[in-house]
C-alpha cells in the first residue's frame, strides 16, 4: 500500500512539474503519511525563474528591516528546511521544515476584477 500511495504521489508530482498552464495565480499542496512529508509548488509567475535551497540545521540568517531605527533580526535555524526561492536565497516564498512546518506566500494576479453574483 506505501508503494501505490508512493507511486501515485511521484506522478501527480510529475504531472505538475510538467503540465504546461495559462493559470497566473500559485498552487501549493502538502501531503504527508506517517513515514515522510512532501511539499509543491507552482511558479505561476511571469519571472522566469526559480530557485530550491536546502538549508542545514545551525545555519545563521538575518533578516531585514526597513526602519533606519531597528537593527535587522538574526537568528540560528534550529531544525534544517527546504525553501522555493524566486526573487533570491534569503527571500523565500515558502518552504517546510525537517518537522513538518509549512509556510507558503501565494499570490493571483487578477487581469480584470471580479464580478459580483448579486
Amino acid at each position: 500500500m506505501k508503494i501505490a500511495r508512493r507511486v501515485v504521489l511521484s506522478y501527480f508530482l510529475i504531472f505538475l512539474i510538467f503540465s504546461q498552464t495559462t493559470a497566473t495565480g500559485s498552487t501549493a499542496f502538502h501531503f504527508h503519511t506517517s513515514s515522510s512529508k512532501w511539499l509543491a509548488k507552482s511558479f505561476d509567475s511571469e519571472l522566469p525563474h526559480g530557485q530550491i535551497l536546502l538549508n542545514p540545521r545551525g545555519l545563521r540568517k538575518s533578516g531585514f528591516s526597513t526602519s533606519k531605527n531597528e537593527s535587522s533580526p538574526e537568528w540560528t535555524a534550529k531544525y534544517g528546511s527546504v525553501t522555493f526561492n524566486q526573487h533570491g536565497q534569503d527571500l523565500p516564498l515558502g518552504g517546510i521544515n525537517e518537522k513538518g512546518l509549512v509556510v507558503e506566500s501565494l499570490t493571483l494576479i487578477e487581469k480584470e476584477a471580479f464580478e459580483s453574483n448579486q
